[in-house]
Formats: structure tokens, sequence, C-alpha cells
């Protein structure tokens, strides 16, 4: 018996390095220079979010990235090389703790239609202290 094995390769470029976004202290959702070159972030879009319906995936967050700027999207704003979204209203609807926490997302791409969904995979840690 001659069974022939079939295999899909992962490309280690793609797991280089991690994409990633931030809420800053004024409540701005900031976007790593990964995530800004893979996502192909500009000023030319906007960004939605959405929470799933999902009674077990309730806490879990996922944007769209749009082409173009449309109205019930938060649109992509720059300020030198650094992309960055005015979300303090929707992170203080969502009770995030920003000010006293430092929140992070991972992003991950969940499913690639004709606009690929992203699921923000929440980390917090004590924002440090200045004196």
């Amino acid at each position: 018996m001659n069974t022939q094995l079939e295999l899909d390769f992962f490309n280690a470029s793609e797991f280089e390095t991690r994409l990633k976004c931030t809420i800053q202290k004024t409540g701005k959702l900031g976007f790593n220079e990964s995530a800004i070159k893979k996502l192909h972030l500009n000023e030319n879009k906007s960004i939605k979010f959405g929470k799933s319906k999902d009674i077990q995936d309730v806490e879990s967050l996922y944007m769209v990235i749009l082409d173009g700027v449309e109205s019930e999207a938060f649109k992509v704003n720059k300020a030198g090389t650094y992309y960055y979204l005015n979300t303090k209203g929707l992170f203080d609807k969502l009770g995030y703790d920003y000010s006293v926490k430092t929140i992070m997302f991972d992003i991950i791409e969940v499913a690639n239609g004709v606009s690929a969904i992203y699921k923000l995979i929440k980390r917090e840690v004590p924002r440090k202290q200045r004196d």
C-alpha cells in the first residue's frame, strides 16, 4: 500500500511579527507598524467594530477595515507615522478602564471573504504610574 502524503507548509515570514493595537490613555486606538503594513491602513479607510451574537463569545471584539470613510465607522487618522482611531466613546461604552490599565489587542484574521474580519484578543496590564 503506497499512500502519498500531501502537505501544505506554513510561511515563517507570516508569523515573524505580531499585529497589535493599543488603547492610549486618551482612549484612541493606535496600531503598531506591523499592523499598519499588513492591514494597509491609510487615511482613506475606516474601521467598523462589532461583537459576536454568540453567547459564548460575547466578550470578543471584531473589526472590519473598509475602503473609504463611512459615517458608521471610525475614520483612520494619521499623526506622523502613527495611525489611530478616535475610539474613546466606544471603549467608555464597553467599560474598558484604559486610564488605569494598558489594554492591548492582538489582531487575528478569522475570516476572509469580501471583507476580512479580524478578532481582537484583549490583553491587560496595570499602567505604569509616573512620579
